[in-house]
């Protein structure tokens, strides 16, 4: 830092303005996109780590403010320190606050944090004027922009305003720069400032933010700049180009080999501005003479910059001494001469205005203009400006007064009027007057301008500057400059009478019946095309119009449309005069309001279909509203619908069918209709009611089993419901049982009993339920007879062989009503005669038990019964011999009862040392023939085999297949018959066996006599056996056998003669 001889000022004001946040191409980006809120540690963290933001110096005063968000996380604070002597190292000699020395904090005004101190305060005393200051900026403990401050700056300590941005990474943006290039001044023992050289018009830098911080693209050629070339490093990442921006080096390039000296710079960027507009600063060449710190300040001559137009710079010379002013390529300008310089790049310019005593420290660039008052000799003046003000854009209506007021102001550079000027004024579209004026001391020259309004179109009114404008003499609060445009239009527009019409918009609209469809906008234009205002409009058709009576200044007239109530089209008509156009909309259905529904009934029959349930959707002024969704939900009775969705037609109705639950009871519907918040709901109850009887059904009671003349256990029960099984409560039911008749209704639960007596004869019987048409319900039923009260008997009763078997007996158990008792226990019992009663233990089906009573041995009364329970029934028989007739045990045990009606003789038997009395009985009983020979002898040893055979057919001569039978004391009985050669031989042994032995036979000697027994069938049915019944005669002979192996020792009546046997019959 240099400090140059200073001019003590009064200390005013200081404003610092620092912006953080994110900036886009045009403004800070919005809140989303900035530095997210954090902890200020992690702010700190971020700017020490170089990750994406980066705080900038402060920049020149005239910024736009940025828009958007701050984050109050990022809000700085500030503190003052001292730097150290020459602020040549731009640091602080001590890191803390000075003490007392409160800027103050910061407010968010304008888009942007703003700190005031009022550095012309009690603590302007406490500035050290041999020392520079530093106001810093913070965020939280991290220093991250500041201002440097000079006690002996005229201007005072920091008057300026100033502004920070932090950006983001990656982006670059070409920006417009000028370079001025100060150099070291001494002389009289102080550093002075000096400006020298020239400024670089550098349009291509660019500047873009890094990961490595913030660079500057500039190309500055060596040849432009006296002296070395300086090192360009600088900051900023994006920013509008209307934007003033402050790059600073903080490298010097050193000048005459002194250290403590140096060459350096600082980069300004302005807008582009156009010619004609500038405001490039004024600087002034510098005439050096050598003292002995090498350079001197002498005389200054100044330039006032009187205009620059069309890349030329003219400025009035006021020459000091032997100080004229030098241009390119010309010869010095004495005083009062004007130096023109080509523009065509600012390098080229050799001499530049420069304020005579530039004393002042400046820590950052600025725009000289802005600080012309901080200069005790500075003097110069800007090109100024004319801007047409009164009577610009006027519009003159048919039919209106034809005279408007126009006026121009003119003003220099810095804005202020310029009193004096002459201007002329102009045109071929009628009369102004005066046709010269000269400014006031607000700047602005007045003419009034008869417009010829002979034919529509557009009327220009120009206005030109005659000449300089200069001020004496010129001081420091007061500026003379010359106009920097030599003419200005007015310009205003005649409106012819209405010729078209337009609309806006073309389209049909859509919008909701009976609501506003929009604006609706008519423009009136005469045949010039241009726009008429105050003419009338009227609106007819649909609906309402409401506005847009009277076309405004721009030939428009607009009004809001309500469309009619009615959905459909509609159409409203603009009219102007003869001129019309049409608006077409199509106005919908509005909201929908409560639905309405056809009449359901309260009751149905359960399981059918009730009439079709109708819901009709409209808005409130009755329109039907199209493809509203329906949903239909049965919540209760188990019915269903036919549609569970539907959606509303064109008459803006939807219908379903609801079929009721099968079973009786209560039945919900829920109705819900799309709402414009939330839905409509409806929900219906219908009882459903039992339908008309279907065929009958049995129950209980078909096919029971009971006694007769006895009801039945359980009743006969039919049950009688519609076709989904809803019992019908009082159907009249009728019951008959073939003995009676009877009516009995069904119940509540659908049900009709009957009680039903059988009746008395058992077996199968029927009943049957009657409702209706229907067919008749059959029940049958099994009748058991009654307990046994009767006990009927037969057989019997007559004269019977003794010992023989009576099978006639039977008895027949019934009940009180004669039926038959079957089942029931039959006791059998001979109650005198011996003998003994085999019988039915139980009555058959037919309550019938028979037995077969075998009579004792002793002819006379056999007496028997029959029983069952506490019924008894006798029968009585009377034994009788009957010669031949008779039934023996054939046990080989004589039992002279057995064989007391045999037929019998007696014969010697011849046995070994004699004979012995023998007798052979025989006899039959139908079916068996039984015979016993018994022998006196006291072993089996005399005589031990009996052989019989027998004469079949009776013929008394032995033939082939007559039958033989026996039995043997060892091998037992025989049954054999005679073959060919047996007849042919006459062998009394001799015989083939039978395929079965028929019979039986046994033998045994108890001691004192030898009995044999057998038995043989009358008929077995085998063609070698005896084939006789009741009443024919066969004959036999008997052979008996003595001792081992002893044969035909005795044959009976002899060998083959027979003995005639009758079989008698019973």
């Amino acid at each position: 830092m240099r400090r140059s001889r200073a001019v003590r000022s009064a200390v005013s004001a200081l404003t610092l303005m620092i912006v953080v946040g994110c900036v886009d191409d045009d403004a800070v980006a919005p809140t989303d996109e900035r530095l997210p809120a954090a902890s200020v540690a992690a702010i700190v963290d971020a700017i020490q780590e170089s990750e994406g933001v980066y705080f900038l110096p402060p920049l020149a005063p005239s910024n736009p403010s940025p828009v958007g968000d701050f984050n109050p996380d990022l809000s700085p604070g500030a503190f003052v320190c001292e730097l150290d002597q020459l602020g040549l190292s731009g640091q602080c000699v001590s890191g803390d606050p000075i003490a007392d020395f409160a800027p103050g904090s910061f407010s968010v005004g304008n888009g942007q944090y703003q700190l005031s101190w009022d550095t012309d305060g009690p603590e302007t005393g406490r500035f050290n004027t041999n020392r520079f200051y530093r106001l810093n900026v913070t965020v939280g403990d991290q220093v991250v922009g500041s201002i440097d401050l000079d006690p002996q700056n005229p201007n005072g300590p920091g008057q300026s305003n100033a502004d920070a941005y932090a950006f983001r990474v990656g982006e670059t943006i070409p920006i417009k720069v000028w370079l001025g290039l100060e150099v070291l001044c001494t002389g009289q023992g102080f550093v002075t400032e000096c400006i020298t050289g020239a400024i670089i018009d550098q349009t291509g830098a660019s500047l873009a933010l890094t990961s490595n911080g913030p660079q500057l693209g500039l190309d500055v050629s060596p040849n432009s700049l006296p002296g070395s070339t300086p090192v360009v490093t600088a900051v900023l990442e994006r920013i509008d180009p209307a934007l003033y921006l402050q790059l600073t080096g903080e490298e010097c390039i050193p000048l005459f080999d002194a250290p403590q000296f140096g060459q350096c710079f600082r980069i300004t960027t302005y807008p582009d501005i156009p010619d004609g507009s500038l405001v490039n600063p004024a600087l002034v060449s510098i005439c050096e003479t050598t003292s002995s710190f090498g350079l001197t300040p002498a005389q200054q001559s100044t330039l006032n910059m009187i205009r620059y137009e069309a890349g030329t710079y003219e400025a009035l010379v006021d020459a000091v001494g032997n100080c004229p002013v030098q241009t390119a390529g010309m010869l010095p300008v004495p005083e009062g001469g004007i130096a023109r310089f080509a523009a065509q790049g600012l390098n080229q310019i050799a001499a530049w205005l420069m304020p005579q005593q530039a004393h002042a420290q400046v820590q950052r660039p600025i725009r000289l203009g802005a600080f012309t008052s901080s200069f005790s000799n500075f003097r110069f003046a800007l090109p100024g400006v004319m801007i047409p003000t009164d009577g610009v854009g006027a519009v003159i209506q048919d039919g209106a007064p034809n005279v408007i007021d126009a006026s121009v102001t003119v003003r220099d550079y810095l804005g202020n009027p310029v009193p004096g000027a002459m201007v002329d004024f102009s045109t071929a579209d009628g009369t102004p007057s005066p046709t010269t004026a000269t400014t006031g001391s607000d700047g602005v020259a007045r003419t009034q301008w008869t417009v010829d309004v002979s034919s529509p179109g557009t009327k220009t009114l120009t206005a030109s500057a005659l000449g300089l404008v200069s001020v004496s003499p010129p001081d420091e609060q007061s500026n003379a400059g010359f106009l920097a445009t030599e003419s200005v239009t007015i310009d205003v527009t005649v409106v012819g009478p209405p010729a078209a019409l337009t609309q806006n918009p073309t389209g049909t609209l859509s919008g909701t019946a009976g609501t506003p469809v929009g604006d609706l906008s008519v423009t009136v234009f005469d045949d010039a095309g241009n726009p008429i205002s105050g003419a009338g409009v009227t609106w007819t058709g649909d609906g309402t119009v409401v506005g847009g009576t009277t076309t405004g200044s721009d030939g428009s007239a607009t009004g809001t449309w309500t469309l009619g109530q009615t959905s459909g089209p509609n159409t409203v008509t603009a009219n102007v005069g003869s001129l019309s156009v049409d608006f077409t909309a199509n106005g919908a259905a509005g909201p929908a309001v409560t639905p309405t529904y056809s009449t359901v009934p309260p009751s149905g029959t359960a399981g059918l279909g009730l009439p079709p349930i109708t819901v009709t959707v409209v808005d409130q002024f009755g329109n039907p509203r199209e493809g509203d969704a329906v949903t239909w939900t049965v919540t209760s009775g188990g019915g269903s619908i036919s549609a569970s969705s539907t959606a509303t037609g064109a008459d803006g109705t939807s219908a379903v069918t609801w079929t009721l639950g099968q079973a009786v009871g209560s039945n919900a519907l829920r109705v819900e209709v799309a709402g414009p918040t939330q839905p409509f709901t409806q929900d219906f109850t219908v009882q459903g009611l039992v339908g008309a009887a279907v065929q009958p059904v049995t129950t209980t009671g078909d096919g029971q089993t009971g006694t007769v003349g006895q009801p039945l256990a359980s009743p006969l029960t039919i049950l009688v419901t519609d076709q989904f099984g809803n019992p019908r409560a009082g159907e009249d039911v009728s019951w008959s049982d073939g003995a009676s008749t009877t009516t009995v209704p069904t119940d509540a639960s659908g049900l009709s009993s009957y009680s039903w007596t059988l009746g008395t004869v058992a077996g199968s019987q029927s009943a049957s339920a009657s409702v209706g048409s229907f067919s008749p319900v059959s029940f049958t039923a099994t009748a058991n007879p009654g307990a046994a009260a009767n006990l009927a008997s037969s057989g019997a009763g007559g004269t019977y062989p003794i010992g023989s078997t009576v099978s006639d007996l039977q008895i027949t158990v019934t009940d009180a009503f004669g039926n038959p008792v079957p089942g029931d226990a039959v006791s059998w019992v001979v109650t005198g005669g011996g003998g003994s009663i085999v019988g039915d233990a139980t009555a058959d089906a037919a309550g019938v038990a028979t037995a077969a009573w075998t009579l004792g041995s002793i002819p006379g009364l056999n007496t028997a019964t029959a029983s069952v329970g506490a019924l008894t029934a006798d029968f009585t028989a009377t034994g009788e011999c009957f010669p031949g007739y008779g039934v023996a045990q054939v046990d080989g045990t004589f039992d002279p009862t057995e064989w007391a009606c045999a037929s019998s003789f007696d014969f010697e038997a011849n046995i070994s040392g004699g004979s012995t009395p023998a007798t052979v009985f025989w006899q039959n009983d139908g079916t068996n023939l039984y015979m016993a020979v018994r022998i006196l002898q006291n072993s089996l040893d005399k005589v031990n085999t009996l052989r019989i055979d027998i004469d079949s057919d009776g013929d008394g001569v032995a033939e082939r297949n007559d039958d033989v039978i026996g039995v043997d004391d060892e091998t037992g009985f025989f049954d054999r018959h005679l073959t060919q050669r047996c007849v042919n031989s006459g062998q009394a042994s001799c015989g083939n066996d039978d395929t079965s032995a028929d019979g039986a036979g046994a033998v045994d000697n108890d001691g004192t006599f030898t009995v044999f027994e057998l038995v043989h069938p009358l008929n077995s049915g085998e063609s070698t056996d005896l084939a006789v019944g009741t009443g024919d005669t066969f004959g036999f002979f008997l052979s008996l056998q003595s001792g081992n192996g002893a044969q035909g020792n005795t044959q009976v009546p002899a060998f083959r003669v027979y003995q005639d046997f009758t079989v008698v019959g019973f």
